[in-house]
């Protein structure tokens, strides 16, 4: 299992994000024992850091912040 604090973040247009139903879910229930939120970004596709660089950005200090590595 990945047993520290982890985020996954995605865009809502990426269809790898889709591929296998459930996955995500699974990902968070069983792989990630200490996973955050699933994050879709809107407007975005596989590409998040060049399509929606502001918005990544912003939910990536939320989650240092949170996680006290900031």
């Amino acid at each position: 299992t990945i047993d520290v604090p982890s985020l996954f973040i995605g865009g809502k247009s990426d269809w790898g994000t889709y591929s296998a139903p459930g996955a995500l879910d699974l990902m968070k229930a069983k792989a990630a024992t200490r996973m955050g939120e699933i994050e879709l970004i809107d407007g975005a596709g596989h590409w998040i850091q060049q399509e929606q660089p502001v918005q990544l950005g912003e939910l990536l200090l939320a989650f240092m912040k949170e996680t006290s590595v900031a």
